[in-house]
């Protein structure tokens, strides 16, 4: 019986050099060639096994000195909610002002992971 084998190719981003990894996933095991330190061993195993992103956009915010509020999750979430929490956020609207740090949304996409502002933000004046 042929042994299954699947090839990955990845760029690290645990450092400034940006390895090009090879991953092999086998029955026995992940293997990871191309790394220059452990850092990009451990990045392409959890790539293979539970990709996680830092999600990061924009939400309306009313009555601010800008239109939008910069805001990202206060830690990485599963790749595969990404999109969901996009969408989410996406009919959320913030009322100025608002601070750096504040909550916007506690619990993005069921994942347990909350949605801060990256910048304060300061109600218009009129």
């Amino acid at each position: 019986m042929p042994e299954e084998r699947q090839e990955h190719h990845i760029t690290c981003i645990e450092c400034p050099v940006g390895c090009s990894l090879l991953a092999v996933r086998k029955p026995e095991g992940i293997t990871v060639t191309g790394n220059r330190c452990k850092r990009g061993e451990s990045y392409a195993v959890q790539e293979l096994e539970n990709p996680t992103r830092v999600l990061t956009t924009t939400v309306w915010v009313e009555n601010g000195v800008h239109p939008l509020l910069p805001v990202r999750s206060a830690r990485p979430l599963p790749r595969h909610l990404v999109p969901e929490g996009v969408r989410l956020l996406a009919g959320i609207r913030m009322s100025a002002p608002v601070r750096v740090g504040e909550t916007v949304c506690g619990n993005i996409a069921g994942s347990g992971v909350a949605v801060i502002a990256t910048r304060s933000m300061e109600a218009l004046h009129g």
